[in-house]
């Protein structure tokens, strides 16, 4: 089992977010600022994956982003049982739905932002740290 915590700084307008682990989606909605999972993980460092993917749906840019306001959702924390390194929340790439693959952690346009890690995590966590 995994232990997964996502902290979300959420801006302006009510963004709607998925979030799925390895297809299994675990919140559909309105995006909020923390979220708590307990799932399985696939065991594997580098041939078997996990993958956590936030899709940003439902923003329309006319009426969502006007003056200074913006609807949009940045990851601001990724904790895989416990452990965090560095900049961890920009290890995953944001693919917009123009096509456009961003290393980001704001989520300001509609499209998925894709994070990948190996299981055992801490393994995984310590091999990344310094990269």
């Amino acid at each position: 089992m995994i232990h997964i915590e996502l902290e979300f700084e959420v801006l302006d307008y009510d963004p709607l977010i998925q979030i799925e682990l390895n297809g299994k989606i675990l919140y559909k909605g309105v995006a909020d600022e923390h979220y708590s999972f307990h799932e399985q993980a696939v065991r594997g460092l580098k041939v078997f994956r996990n993958e956590i993917k936030i899709s940003r749906y439902g923003k329309d840019y006319r009426q969502h982003q006007l003056g200074g306001k913006d609807q949009a959702v940045v990851i601001k924390k990724i904790n895989l049982n416990g452990m965090s390194f560095p900049y961890i929340t920009t290890h995953g790439i944001f693919t917009t739905d123009q096509g456009e693959q961003i290393r980001t952690n704001y989520l300001g346009h509609n499209g998925v932002y894709s994070f990948s890690f190996g299981w055992p995590v801490e393994t995984w966590i310590a091999n990344h740290m310094y990269k």
